[in-house]
């Protein structure tokens, strides 16, 4: 029975107790365990009878038994000597209960171990020269002789069940050995894959003779079944603790469904607020953008009339500042009004002419260049001061304005 769900096969092998029921091949491979080998297998005695053999190897190259191992130790060979070792097996195991026997051979060392349980019940050292032949027939579930011939005696016939039957091309040590013996529904024999060169999976594709079938190894089986079991009743909780998270989960979807809806009419009013805020601030900024060009034109233009009227100041400041500084000229402190200018030369004795009307149009013609100006106490003042001042100065002083105009030009 394989189990694909775990990869672990729990199929066991059981022969009849008549000596047509075994299995007989020559196997490949066998070179490789001439000079060293382990051989192990998991073995349940259940027919009474020291020489019940469960594995034979005879080559044919005449010689006797290579290897033959009945179920109680009696037969114990190697290179046709027996060394029967059976109180101390049957002392370890039980008829009906699987027992575990390893079996390690080293040609360097003439050394051959045999276990039960993991145990080390003996130690036999091999004659020199003797290697492990090729070629030869395994039969298992009796004895035979001569080589690749089943015995002919019913009390040889195994009768029993094998399980995990595997040949290793290395001497495996205490510590490999007590592995394998350990749990017979581990999956130890894989660790030492490299090395197994007839495996168990192979021997159950064998040609098999009389009543040799499966079997499940039970206790594996009840094992299994309730590991599955309780994996079944966990993934069965984990099944339900996931139906209550997606319920959960479920909720939390339509709640952050409705939260985005919301969240979407949100951002269509707030995008068409913003769209509505920008076009409005696009026309205030159109209309800002033409005050602001009416502005610029309007103070270009204050610009050029100040930048014209500080000339002009300028332009009087010097001519005030000349004036005043004319110490020659003889005005009097009399001289403080337009009308001032009548006692002048020009006007005072004089009949009034035509070019006297003229001239008092000059000297009034000087306001156009005020136009535009707030007429307030020092505007007045300065004409008063100034302009009145400087005509009259004119009139009275006339050399002198023009040796300072003279001296103006130079």
């Amino acid at each position: 029975v394989s189990t694909q769900s775990t990869g672990r096969s729990y199929t066991a092998l059981k022969f009849g107790s008549t000596i047509r029921d075994h299995i007989i091949y020559q196997p490949a491979g066998m070179e490789a365990l001439a000079n060293k080998f382990s051989v192990c297998s998991w073995i349940r005695k259940l027919v009474s009878g020291l020489n019940r053999s469960w594995i034979s190897y005879r080559s044919n190259e005449g010689h006797e038994y290579e290897l033959l191992i009945s179920d109680s130790g009696y037969y114990n060979y190697m290179f046709g000597n027996n060394r029967g070792i059976d109180s101390e097996y049957t002392s370890r195991t039980t008829q009906g209960t699987w027992h575990h026997v390893c079996v390690t051979w080293d040609y360097n060392t003439l050394t051959r171990l045999f276990y039960v349980n993991g145990q080390l019940i003996q130690t036999w050292n091999t004659p020199s020269g003797r290697t492990f032949a090729p070629g030869g027939c395994l039969l298992l579930g009796n004895a035979q002789y001569p080589a690749c011939v089943v015995g002919t005696t019913s009390y040889e016939a195994f009768g029993g069940e094998m399980y995990q039957l595997n040949f290793y091309n290395e001497v495996l040590n205490n510590t490999s050995v007590r592995k394998l013996a350990a749990d017979m529904c581990s999956n130890a024999v894989t660790e030492f894959d490299n090395s197994r060169v007839i495996r168990w999976e192979d021997i159950l594709q064998q040609t098999r003779n009389g009543d040799v079938r499966d079997v499940v190894v039970s206790d594996c089986a009840s094992r299994l079944i309730a590991s599955i079991t309780q994996e079944l009743r966990e993934a069965e909780q984990r099944n339900i603790d996931l139906m209550e998270e997606m319920k959960v989960v479920k909720m939390a979807v339509n709640a952050t469904q409705n939260e985005l809806e919301s969240t979407k009419l949100l951002l269509n009013e707030t995008q068409f607020n913003m769209t509505s805020a920008l076009n409005a601030a696009e026309d205030e900024l159109t209309s800002v953008k033409e005050a602001l060009n009416e502005t610029r034109e309007e103070l270009n233009l204050s610009q050029e009339t100040l930048r014209n009227t500080t000339t002009l100041l300028e332009s009087t400041e010097r001519e005030v500042e000349s004036a005043l500084a004319r110490a020659e000229c003889n005005l009097n402190d009399t001289v403080t009004s337009t009308w001032d200018m009548l006692y002048s030369p020009l006007f005072y004795q004089e009949t009034l002419t035509k070019d006297h009307l003229k001239f008092v149009a000059t000297v009034i013609q000087k306001l156009e260049y005020f136009i535009g100006v707030r007429i307030n106490d020092g505007m007045v003042r300065f004409f008063k001061i100034y302009h009145e001042f400087n005509f009259i100065e004119d009139q009275i002083c006339p050399d002198t304005m023009s040796e300072e105009s003279s001296t103006e030009d130079e």
